[in-house]
């Protein structure tokens, strides 16, 4: 306990696990609703459903095997942090609004890659933060904060969507990402600086 504890409060730690534990929450509260949101919207079945998981499977594949590599080799993480991070908050806003499921998908691609990106920007900052020893011990931190997310998301989701409506979650998700964004602007994207 001690040991955590030390990690814990070392600067730009805790503000790192917080941006960690918003960018998944957000990502998850965005699809806490999904099924009852194509349902409700367009009318997809269980069938279409399947089809959508699919298609959202195949995305995170191409993004993280063919396009994340090219974006990096281009653009500095800063660049990418910020810009994934207006797309994914645009994206997520919009997808609240879309009336047809090709707008949607669109969208959705959109959120596939930026989503992606962000999360391997403030992936690589925070293991950064870590000696060559600590990694490991770095990386269980923070799965630990996916799982708290993970757990959160369906919850907060629900409340969403009982009390505000089917599109509700990914506004929110929005909101939660601009968010992580100002702590992530003093702290994620500051770090290249201060080297």
């Amino acid at each position: 306990m001690k040991v955590l504890w030390s990690v814990l409060t070392r600067p730009r730690i805790g503000s790192l696990l917080v941006v960690q534990f918003l960018l998944h929450l957000a990502m998850q509260v965005g699809r806490s609703g999904l099924q009852f949101f194509l349902a409700e919207r367009f009318g997809i079945t269980s069938e279409g459903y399947a089809y959508v998981i699919s298609y959202l499977g195949t995305l995170g594949a191409i993004n993280s095997g063919i396009v994340l590599g090219i974006l990096v080799e281009r653009f500095d993480e800063r660049t990418l942090a910020v810009w994934s991070t207006v797309a994914l908050v645009l994206s997520y806003w919009f997808q609240a609004f879309a009336f047809t499921i090709e707008a949607y998908l669109g969208l959705v691609a959109v959120s596939s890659l930026a989503s992606t990106v962000l999360g391997t920007v403030t992936l690589s900052q925070f293991t950064h933060s870590f000696t060559h020893n600590e990694v490991g011990f770095a990386m269980g931190i923070g799965g630990n904060t996916h799982s708290l997310s993970s757990i959160a998301a369906p919850l907060l989701g629900g409340v969403l969507i009982q009390y505000f409506g089917i599109g509700s979650p990914t506004l929110c998700g929005a909101v939660v990402i601009g968010l992580s964004y100002f702590i992530s602007n003093s702290v994620v994207l500051s770090a290249k600086q201060n080297k």
